[in-house]
């Protein structure tokens, strides 16, 4: 089955087409909850896993993005080494007088590999909407934005879909997804433009030190056309299994600092402040993202659970 989902992955890589290049949300703890830009990590965790997160950009800023999001993901087996992944990723994203609402449901085949690594690919299809907020505007005539016309143009409903192959075993995790494949039409809004086909690339691996403290170093590569690429680089250490803290660099725009506590069994908490060092870092304040993670096991048969180091 994934077989013939790589060659459909490469296919939307190469695809043309010229589009809107704007950014899907860049989150910095995206990296901690991989199925918000991957549908193909559904299932990874072992139980029944919802994040639900916040993201405050540039405080200091009039109109400066905001993000909020939910994602829910599981597994189901037949019995055997194989499983089927599904969930669900809603995301709420504002920025000035803009703002997209989106609601996609994913699925994902998780097989198990010789060495005992597994690999998954996986898409998600739902619905994108798209406003412009006209009363926030200052349009040449008064009353313009009571205009029927107008005001028919100001939001428009796309159909999203992404694509993605997913790679863990106990001590790494890789993965690849095509974000937007087929570049949607805002035809009720404007002539012509489309969202951006984007590109997000992940990798990790924990390193154990043969203490209380493991090592983690992660990348997260992010790639659109026009854009220049966005590139996060963390080191985290851990704990054992209750406490993490993290440093990171994002190219030309950010140092990133983060922690992760378990506040509960089967809850977590984690936050992150970006420190601007590109040229918004005199005008604008820091960044603010907040995480909860709950995590519901209803544990997993044999040889099919395999601990992947994205959700540690």
């Amino acid at each position: 089955m994934i077989s013939r989902f790589v060659p459909l992955l490469a296919g939307a890589l190469l695809l043309p087409g010229s589009a809107f290049s704007q950014w899907q949300p860049v989150r910095s703890l995206g990296i901690l909850n991989p199925f918000q830009d991957n549908p193909a990590a559904a299932g990874s965790a072992e139980c029944l896993d919802l994040h639900v997160g916040h993201r405050a950009q540039w405080t200091g800023i009039e109109g400066a993005p905001v993000t909020s999001y939910a994602n829910l993901h599981g597994q189901r087996s037949s019995g055997g080494p194989h499983f089927h992944g599904y969930g669900v990723r809603v995301e709420v994203d504002e920025a000035g007088a803009w703002s997209e609402t989106s609601v996609r449901f994913g699925w994902a085949y998780n097989m198990r590999l010789m060495q005992g690594g597994r690999l998954a690919a996986g898409l998600s299809a739902g619905l994108g909407q798209t406003r412009l907020d006209l009363g926030s505007l200052r349009l040449p005539e008064v009353g313009a934005g009571a205009d029927p016309a107008i005001a028919a143009a100001s939001q428009g409903v796309v159909p999203e879909i992404d694509l993605g192959v997913w790679y863990y075993d106990r001590e790494k995790f890789a993965g690849l997804s095509v974000l937007q494949t087929t570049q949607p039409l805002l035809s009720r809004m404007t002539a012509g433009t489309r969202l951006s086909r984007q590109i997000v690339a992940v990798a990790g691996q924990e390193f154990d030190t043969e203490g209380r403290w493991d090592i983690e170093p992660r990348l997260q590569v992010r790639l659109g056309k026009g854009l220049p690429p966005v590139v996060d680089v963390w080191t985290w250490l851990h704990l054992e299994d209750r406490f993490a803290f993290a440093v990171g660099y994002r190219n030309q725009s950010a140092l990133l600092l983060a922690c992760k506590g378990r506040i509960a069994n089967y809850m977590t908490l984690a936050y992150a402040y970006d420190f601007g060092v590109g040229p918004l870092a005199g005008p604008a304040g820091g960044s603010h993202e907040l995480v909860l993670g709950l995590n519901a096991c209803r544990g997993g048969g044999p040889g099919r659970y395999v601990k992947c180091p994205a959700y540690d």
